[in-house]
Order: structure tokens, then sequence, then C-alpha cells
């Protein structure tokens, strides 16, 4: 639930106090990815459309995940019936959660 709270803050805030700032100075934010495993890092700089796009495809991506709860509050899922269950070999090959599709 926490996290769910956290990127609902994130995308509310982003959507209320910065789009004055966005519209602005739309090159102003940066982006720093960091692989830990290589020791490399990369910078990247995005302009308004960019955090408007993936504030959209966060919003997206969390009510995917709800969809499949029935009480979203306590995170408590569907019955198994209502998952459907990937027939692609390679795909189920690489899932964590391949033993639900056996």
């Amino acid at each position: 639930m926490w996290l769910f709270e956290k990127w609902q803050f994130i995308i509310q805030r982003a959507s209320h106090a910065g789009n004055a700032d966005m519209q602005r100075y739309p090159e102003k934010v940066k982006l720093i990815e960091y692989n830990l495993l290589a020791n490399q890092g990369s910078e990247f700089n995005v302009g308004a459309s960019v955090i408007e796009t993936t504030k959209t495809y966060i919003a997206g991506s969390i009510a995917d995940m709800q969809s499949f709860l029935v009480d979203v509050v306590n995170s408590v899922p569907k019955e198994e019936s209502a998952f459907l269950k990937m027939q692609d070999d390679g795909t189920r090959a690489n899932c964590n959660f391949r033993k639900v599709c056996n």
C-alpha cells in the first residue's frame, strides 16, 4: 500500500505544482539512471511532454494492477480464475510466477 500512496502523491504533486514550472522550464528536469552492477551512470534531460507521458503511464499501470484487487486498501487479490494464464512459452519461461500457469 505504501508504494501506491507514494506514486499517487508524486503524480498529484507534479500535476498541481509542476505544470507552471514545466511550461517555463521544459528542459529543467534531469534524470539520472545508475546501474550499480556495472558502476555506470547516464543522465537525460526531459521536458514537460515526457513527464506528462510518464505520469499517464504510471497512473495507467497503477489502475491495471488495482483492477486485479478485490480490496485495494488491504491489497487483497481477486480469485485466481480472474487472472489470464500466459500461453506463450517464451514469456512464461522468464516469469517469476510461472508455477501458477503450469
